[in-house]
């Protein structure tokens, strides 16, 4: 099994990569810019947080365009990055169980349907990383 994966070894894996990124930079930027309409939009009663979390995601999106770009990346940050994103996923589930009413059911639908889409990210880099393991 190689360490490194490369784009000519899977561009499935760079193409949602670049895909992650991007979603994430972008949730990233609304969470810094828009904060405050975002809190009452998905019910929260504090925004302050928002763009704490909107900063680390700008950076990770970033990080991954970056690594994208590059058409290499060790098979352990592959792993990584989707440990992370299934990461996030569980941590979304947990939120809404674990504090019911934090959200109002428009900010639980808001939260689980970018829960799915960043599951999407991993299951396609999971994919990939599982195709390209010999």
């Amino acid at each position: 099994m190689s360490s490194q994966l490369t784009y000519e070894h899977s561009s499935l894996f760079f193409r949602t990569l670049s895909a992650n990124g991007l979603f994430s930079a972008t949730s990233g930027l609304i969470m810094i810019v828009m904060s405050r309409p975002l809190a009452t939009f998905l019910g929260l009663p504090d925004p302050r947080w928002l763009p704490g979390l909107g900063g680390v995601l700008l950076v990770f999106g970033v990080g991954l365009l970056v690594r994208a770009r590059g058409r290499s990346v060790a098979r352990a940050e592959a792993i990584a990055i989707s440990a992370m994103d299934l990461g996030w996923v569980v941590g979304s589930v947990i939120l809404i169980v674990a504090l019911p009413g934090l959200f109002t059911s428009t900010g639980m639908i808001v939260v689980l349907a970018v829960a799915a889409v960043v599951l999407g990210f991993f299951e396609l880099q999971a994919y990939a990383l599982w195709k390209t393991r010999r």
